[in-house]
């Protein structure tokens, strides 16, 4: 089972990154009676931090036989995203707020996710091998 689990994130790496991206594109421009989050009784810092966390986690996936710069490119790439978000919810007015925390915050899980990267790689790698 575990072994058609790490095929299928394989074959579909990039499905995947995408999905994760659309997600989070998604949830950040809702208005914020449309969020389950506040039942999570969870900093909103802390979702971002996560969240951003997955999203390079899941890009790496894709990228993952790069050279190096390739991440720090990714890196810039996703931090430039967290950035539209924050300045498309202040131009939007659909009740969110900017926040220079939820960029520092997103930057904190881009940072995260590529520190825990090799870890999870060489976790997702030994899955039945």
């Amino acid at each position: 089972m575990r072994k058609h689990i790490r095929l299928y994130w394989e074959n579909n790496a990039r499905l995947i990154a995408w999905s994760v991206t659309l997600g989070i594109f998604v949830f950040s421009l809702l208005k914020p009676g449309a969020l389950p989050v506040k039942s999570l009784h969870v900093s909103d810092k802390i979702l971002h931090t996560f969240a951003y966390t997955v999203l390079m986690i899941s890009w790496l996936f894709v990228y993952r036989k790069q050279h190096f710069r390739k991440y720090l490119v990714l890196f810039a790439v996703l931090s430039v995203f967290g950035i539209i978000i924050e300045l498309l919810q202040a131009y939007m007015r659909l009740g969110r707020n900017e926040d220079l925390y939820d960029v520092l915050a997103n930057t904190i899980g881009l940072t995260l996710g590529m520190s825990i990267f090799p870890i999870v790689e060489k976790l997702f790698s030994g899955i039945d091998e």
